[in-house]
């Protein structure tokens, strides 16, 4: 029986400041709707922190998609707004738009280049890349349109439930 070398594995090593430099310049990554934009991953806890998020949105911004969801279940439960009501979707309107310019480093998108309140508004930004960038930036989403994973490595944590897969598929009819 012959022996098999084992793998080396590979030594890290700290990243230079060149390295963090180039990682800071973000990502070239395409979006569902077509439009190819490179992006920055964004630091919602120091946001947070630094007082700069408002209150009101604390809810949506750490909640994510769900919250997001949340809001628009709510909107389709009510018949007719109230002042309140309208200026709280508003604000977080407003803030997705922020979050949206805020990821997108280029090419550099103003508010006028994002969807409006119109249906028939034609904005410089798709619809579905609208939606995508968002979930990028509330770091709901890791993959561009064509699959490339846009920041660092696959966290581990993804495959903790392969191992119970594995006896499923081992018990299924047919298997070994």
């Amino acid at each position: 029986m012959a022996k098999t070398k084992a793998k080396a594995e590979p030594t890290l090593e700290p990243s230079s400041r060149a390295d963090l430099e180039k990682l800071k310049q973000g990502v070239v990554a395409q979006g569902p709707g077509g439009g190819v934009y490179r992006l920055r991953q964004l630091n919602f806890e120091r946001h947070a922190l630094s007082g700069a998020l408002p209150a009101v949105l604390v809810r949506v911004a750490m909640g994510g998609k769900s919250a997001i969801d949340e809001v628009l279940k709510e909107v389709g439960e009510t018949e007719a707004p109230d002042e309140e009501t309208i200026a709280y979707r508003r604000q977080i309107r407003d803030y997705l738009d922020e979050l949206v310019i805020a990821s997108v480093v280029e090419p550099k998108l103003s508010q006028a280049d994002l969807p409006g309140t119109d249906l028939a508004d034609d904005a410089l930004v798709p619809a579905r890349d609208y939606q995508w960038l968002v979930s990028i930036a509330l770091r709901e989403e890791d993959y561009d349109a064509v699959g490339n994973r846009l920041w660092g490595v696959e966290p581990l944590s993804r495959f903790l439930g392969l191992s119970g897969l594995a006896g499923l598929v081992a018990d299924s009819e047919g298997s070994p």
